[in-house]
C-alpha cells in the first residue's frame, strides 16, 4: 500500500523547487511496517541531494531512528549531477562488428583482447558437415583443444543460425575470443575448409 507524504506545513506534493539551494522538509505518519520511499524531481538543471530520516514511535514513547527495524541511524542521500530539461534520451552504445570468414585451419581469433560484451552471433554454414563455433573469455586468441569454451554454437549444414543474448548481452569478464572447429568437444583441433563459415559478432 502506497501512502503520500506531503511537505511540512503545506498540503501540496507537488511543490516545485525552481531557486538554488531550496530546501523543503516533508514529513508524515504512516502505520505501516514496511516502507518504501520514492524520491523523484522535475528540476532542470544543477545538482539534487536529498536525505531522509525515518523516526519510530512505540506506543506513546519517543521518537527513535530506525533502520531495518532495528534502533538506528537511516540515512539515505541521493545525488548527481542534472544537466538535461524536459525528457531525458538514452542513447544505447553501438555494437562493434566483426566479421571472421573461416581459414583453412581453427580459426583462433581475438575479438576484443579486454572485458566486453557480446549481444548477437550469426553464423553460417556452406559446409555438409555441422560446424562449431566457440567463444572464449580470454583476451587474446584462444590455444584451440587447451583452453575451454564458455559458448558453443553449433551451425547445421548449409544453415545459418542466430545466437541473441538480450539486451544485457552475455558478458566476457577477461576479453572475448573465438574458433571455429569441425567437432563439438572442447578438446576438438579438427581445422575447416576455407570458406565454410562466416561470424558476425556484434560486441561492446
Amino acid at each position: 500500500m502506497d501512502s503520500k507524504i506531503a511537505p511540512a506545513d503545506d498540503n501540496n506534493v507537488n511543490t516545485a523547487i525552481t531557486a538554488t539551494n531550496t530546501q523543503i522538509i516533508y514529513e508524515g505518519s504512516c502505520n505501516f511496517k514496511y516502507i518504501r520511499l520514492r524520491i523523484a524531481t522535475t528540476i532542470t538543471g544543477g545538482s539534487l541531494r536529498a536525505h531522509t530520516v525515518f523516526l519510530h514511535n512505540t506506543l506513546g514513547t519517543t521518537s527513535q531512528p530506525v533502520s531495518n527495524g532495528t534502533a538506528a541511524n537511516f540515512l539515505a542521500t541521493v545525488s548527481g549531477s542534472l544537466t538535461s530539461a524536459g525528457t531525458t534520451t538514452n542513447t544505447p552504445a553501438t555494437p562493434t562488428a566483426s566479421a571472421i570468414n573461416s581459414a583453412a585451419t581453427t580459426n583462433a581469433t581475438s575479438v576484443k583482447n579486454t572485458a566486453g560484451t557480446v549481444y548477437n552471433v550469426l553464423v553460417s554454414n556452406t559446409a555438409l558437415t555441422t560446424r562449431y563455433v566457440k567463444l572464449y573469455n580470454k583476451a587474446s586468441a584462444p590455444t584451440v583443444g587447451t583452453d575451454v569454451p564458455v559458448i558453443t554454437i553449433a551451425v547445421p549444414t548449409l544453415g545459418t543460425v542466430q545466437a541473441e543474448f538480450g539486451a544485457l548481452g552475455y558478458r566476457f569478464a577477461t576479453g572475448i575470443a573465438l574458433a571455429i572447429t569441425g567437432g563439438a568437444a572442447d578438446s576438438d583441433t579438427t581445422a575447416i575448409a576455407v570458406s565454410e563459415v562466416k561470424v558476425l559478432t556484434s560486441y561492446i
